[in-house]
């Protein structure tokens, strides 16, 4: 055997004896980058979105105490699961309360005659629809409305009493936001929602109104986990 084909023959041997052909060499950047690579970023099967706000009701609100009793404050709850492609599905409730001094009521027994407040509540409960991309959200929906408000009862030859108006119809919302991420997988949330409904407001008496409206505006913040 000549001397040249010495180290052709070590050469396979060697390989041989390892199993295969040596696995190729990384370069020091390809070294670091496999080392640098970020983790992908975990997120939840589900959203949850709780928050507060403030409302503006735009209705004609007929029944309302003041006319000056469009503003409060709001809560609201998003829950839902995403179903690909940044579209999700879920629930959307929110609240919307007011309460106004009322008559003066006398207490049972020796208790003090105290003023009973009239409460103004609207809500919506609806099915939504969400879609996110970047930190920028929008959602639609459609459900129940929810509405009640107190009033003032002043039958003739008797004190004033606290009557209860109330109703339950269709519903819809509107709305949209912005989260800031602060973890992984909590971010703050910036929110605004259209939120209107349509029912029939009775009281013990009867069908005080037919086809009430309610509607308002609430723009709010909250925790959002998605």
């Amino acid at each position: 055997m000549k001397t040249s084909a010495l180290p052709a023959v070590i050469t396979a041997v060697g390989l041989s004896a390892l199993g295969g052909p040596a696995a190729p060499r990384l370069s020091a950047q390809e070294a670091a980058d496999s080392v640098s690579a970020p983790a992908p970023t975990p997120k939840l099967p589900f959203f949850v979105t709780l928050g507060l706000g403030y409302g503006q009701r735009s209705d004609p609100c007929a029944f309302c105490t003041s006319p000056d009793n469009t503003d409060s404050f709001t809560a609201h709850l998003s829950l839902g699961k995403y179903v690909g492609n940044g579209f999700g599905v879920g629930l959307d409730a929110s609240v919307w309360q007011r309460s106004h001094p009322g008559p003066i009521v006398q207490g049972e027994a020796d208790a003090e005659p105290a003023a009973t407040p009239l409460v103004n509540r609207l809500a919506n409960l609806s099915v939504a629809l969400s879609w996110q991309t970047w930190h920028v959200f929008v959602r639609g929906g459609a459900g129940v409305a929810l509405g009640s408000q107190g009033m003032e009862d002043n039958a003739v030859g008797q004190e004033a009493t606290v009557i209860t108006a109330s109703g339950k119809g269709i519903g819809y919302t509107v709305g949209g936001g912005l989260t800031l991420p602060v973890h992984s997988l909590v971010s703050l949330a910036l929110f605004a929602n259209l939120n209107s409904g349509t029912y029939d407001l009775t009281t013990l008496h009867g069908v005080l109104q037919r086809d009430a409206e309610h509607r308002y505006l609430e723009v709010g913040f909250g925790v959002s986990m998605r």
